[in-house]
């Protein structure tokens, strides 16, 4: 019996959250593009899978309904701080 869509996106979210949280200061923007990829490609397999639909998931699942409707963490896409500026002359 599969587990409701509410609690699968909190354990996700959980763990996304912990491994962003310790990399985040690291400057890998990169990886977390990929891993963001990588998350949303997942959820959408999950709910393809649960619903028992036979497209990609595209049109269905949507980005923003991943993000608004069930609450799927947004991955930071730029670090916290801003580059300095480089010093000329």
């Amino acid at each position: 019996m599969a587990l409701p869509t509410e609690v699968v996106i909190q354990r996700v979210n959980e763990d996304v959250r912990g491994w962003v949280g310790y990399f985040y200061y690291g400057g890998c923007s990169r990886d977390f593009s990929a891993l963001r990829w990588f998350l949303e490609e997942r959820v959408r397999i999950y709910l393809r899978r649960k619903y028992q639909q036979k497209s990609r998931g595209y049109k269905a699942y949507p980005y923003t309904y991943l993000y608004d409707t069930l609450g799927l963490f947004k991955i930071p896409m730029k670090p916290p701080w801003s580059p300095a500026a480089k010093a000329s002359g």
